[in-house]
């Protein structure tokens, strides 16, 4: 052997040493040197009597292989007949009861899964053909092949359940991440092999798919700040549901039990109506402010030393404010929006009118 080999030139280093320098080396390498051989050749012995054992036991574990493999071979075709007749491929099952199906035969078969390369590895360290698992091979692919479609089910159900705890007043930091995950799920569920598209699952997560995506802009809509507790009311009427706006618990479950997809066009109107009512508002806070700050200038006459009369630039200049103010706020009250605001722009107009009179009667 090559480890023999290296003995060669220690063996001739020694003799060397023992016809030139016989007394060179100390007792206890001479003691070595003397063990050298004899240590190699009991390894020698050990190694042949140890590989003989190994021989016997060699064929007892391969028979004990062969064995398992044909034991693992009638189970995998009883999980085959158990996944045929209860699996979740079986037709006419609820999608729910399939995902089920579906979570228990992949446990099932991943115990195989892994016998399988087990006793793979085995049949390579005792020579014995590799076996073949078409029926497990084929169940595989099916429980993957059906995992593209129920685990986005699963994933849809659970990411909607989810949203439905968001209370409302947290929904608007969240809506753009919701945008961004519906349309992944949608298009997901686009991409989903045409096979899998008869499948009741299919239909169902579609259907939920799509029912949020509708949903979800008018979700954005009444989550703008110009929603008042009156239009709230008017989604109430419109839907028929109590909606629970003041309750701190009040979340996004009640709004989306509202089926507010059905009323799209109307809710989407009266977030449309709110925006501008919204402005209206803003305009006669602004307006109000103005008049609320506005003075006229006095100035003295004649001989008299403290003012007593009114500036006439001054008061032109008021009464082409007014003017344009009071054209304004007609224009306002006739739009059908401004209903909210009747009685304080009728307030407004009428206190306006009132001072443009006496301003008049004054300057003349």
């Amino acid at each position: 052997s090559e480890i023999e080999l290296e003995f060669v030139p220690i063996e001739h280093m020694y003799r060397i040493l023992d016809e030139h320098l016989p007394n060179i080396i100390d007792k206890d390498e001479a003691d070595l040197r003397t063990m050298l051989k004899k240590n190699w050749e009991d390894l020698l012995t050990e190694s042949e009597h140890r590989q003989e054992e190994l021989s016997l036991k060699q064929v007892q574990y391969r028979k004990e292989l062969v064995k398992t493999v044909n034991a693992f071979k009638k189970d995998v075709q009883k999980f085959r007949v158990e996944y045929e007749r209860s699996g979740p491929m079986v037709k006419g099952i609820p999608p729910r009861e399939a995902v089920e199906r579906l979570k228990r035969f992949r446990e099932e078969y991943d115990v195989r899964g892994r016998k399988q390369v087990i006793y793979y590895v085995g049949e390579d360290l005792f020579g014995v053909p590799h076996q073949q698992y078409p029926s497990l091979d084929q169940t595989k692919q099916e429980l993957a092949y059906l995992g593209q479609l129920y685990d986005l089910y699963v994933a849809v159900l659970e990411t909607i359940k989810e949203w439905r705890d968001y209370l409302w007043f947290e929904v608007p930091e969240h809506m753009d991440t919701m945008q961004k995950t519906i349309d992944s799920f949608a298009g997901r569920c686009k991409k989903m092999p045409k096979q899998l598209r008869d499948w009741p699952a299919y239909n169902e997560l579609k259907k939920e798919i799509e029912d949020f995506q509708e949903v979800l802009p008018l979700l954005m809509e009444l989550g703008k700040p110009s929603i008042m507790p009156r239009h709230w009311q008017q989604v109430m009427e419109i839907t028929g549901q109590e909606l629970p706006i003041e309750s701190e618990n009040f979340k996004l479950q009640s709004l989306i039990d509202a089926s507010l997809n059905e009323f799209t066009d109307e809710i989407s109107d009266i977030c449309e109506s709110a925006d501008k009512q919204l402005i209206i508002e803003s305009k006669l806070k602004e307006i109000s402010t103005q008049w609320d700050g506005m003075y006229f200038d006095f100035a003295g006459w004649k001989q008299r030393d403290y003012p007593c009369i009114l500036v006439g630039a001054k008061v032109g200049e008021t009464q082409e404010m007014l003017e344009e103010t009071m054209m304004n706020l007609n224009t306002m009250n006739a739009q059908r929006h401004s209903m909210p605001f009747k009685e304080e722009l009728t307030t407004l107009l009428t206190t306006l009118s009132d001072t443009g009179d006496t301003i008049e009667r004054w300057f003349k």
